[in-house]
């Protein structure tokens, strides 16, 4: 065989693999879409009503989650048995935002990590390597991290809706995930990811102080140890703006049942009025007194 038909067999085996991945592109578009479409009405729980309506939100994106299975499927006639990593590129991103996808859904209804196997079968896929096409674990790892993000944002727009225990919950979830990814001892890709997760948490532990510091903590999250230390009388929320406590209040806070007189002559020097200089200036405020 000489170099002429040599060639001309090489560009038919060029031309079936153009044909192959152009129809690999196709349903990968099909794909794109649902996605977007997916990632469009999970926004709307980011609006002003969004909180109130999230299980509404939730059931749009199950059915449109539907069409993946059905998707994934005409896409695995398409790719040739035994070249899976040969296309994974190119279905490899839209594959980890539709896994995010589930996994926030499934977090929403259920407040639970949808675990690979589950999001795998929501997708018409299967677990393991040697079916061939299947959810690569990267990919589910990666994707899972994502909703990181949404999140993290769900908690701050909550508490403008009013949903005051909802960032509690959200941290205590972003919490049980940083321990479980740090046992995988994250690199490359994973690590930026990874990384992501550890901001997120940053921002809803925030978010978390923030509402603590204002008395907006919920009553179930609220420890007994801090009852029991403060005791039921002297336990006064934030929120309750009414409630000013006077000297004689903070004496009570501070008095044991039977004061020492070392005790009483500490109390009296802590709350007593700040002594007025000869030259007329308060130390307290650091003004002229008239």
């Amino acid at each position: 065989m000489d170099i002429t038909e040599a060639f001309a067999t090489y560009g038919s085996c060029v031309e079936r693999e153009a044909e192959v991945r152009e129809s690999v592109q196709g349903i990968v578009k099909e794909l794109e879409k649902t996605s977007y479409s997916v990632t469009t009405i999970l926004e709307r729980m980011h609006n002003a009503q969004g909180v109130q309506n999230i299980s509404t939100i939730c059931e749009e994106c199950r059915e449109e989650l539907s069409k993946v299975s059905g998707q994934y499927s005409d896409l695995q006639s398409r790719v040739p048995p035994g070249e899976y990593y040969r296309y994974h590129h190119t279905f490899r991103a839209t594959t980890q935002r539709l896994v995010a996808a589930t996994c926030l859904v499934t977090y929403l209804q259920e407040a639970r990590l949808a675990p690979h196997d589950e999001v795998a079968g929501s997708m018409g896929l299967s677990t393991r390597r040697e079916d061939g096409f299947h959810l690569d674990l990267e990919d589910y790892l990666q994707g899972a991290l994502a909703l990181t993000h949404d999140l993290s944002r769900l908690a701050i727009n909550a508490v403008s809706a009013g949903d005051y225990a909802r960032p509690f919950q959200i941290r205590q979830f972003l919490r049980e995930l940083h321990g479980a990814y740090s046992l995988l001892y994250p690199k490359n890709e994973l690590r930026k990811r990874f990384d992501e997760l550890k901001y997120a948490l940053k921002k809803t532990e925030e978010v978390v102080y923030n509402l603590s510091l204002r008395g907006l903590k919920p009553a179930e999250t609220e420890t007994s140890g801090t009852r029991q230390r403060l005791g039921p009388r002297l336990f006064l929320r934030l929120s309750d703006t009414s409630v000013q406590p006077t000297q004689t209040h903070k004496e009570e806070q501070l008095a044991p049942e039977n004061p020492s007189p070392f005790f009483k002559m500490q109390v009296s020097q802590k709350f007593s009025p700040a002594p007025v200089t000869d030259k007329g200036h308060d130390r307290g405020l650091g003004r002229i007194m008239p």
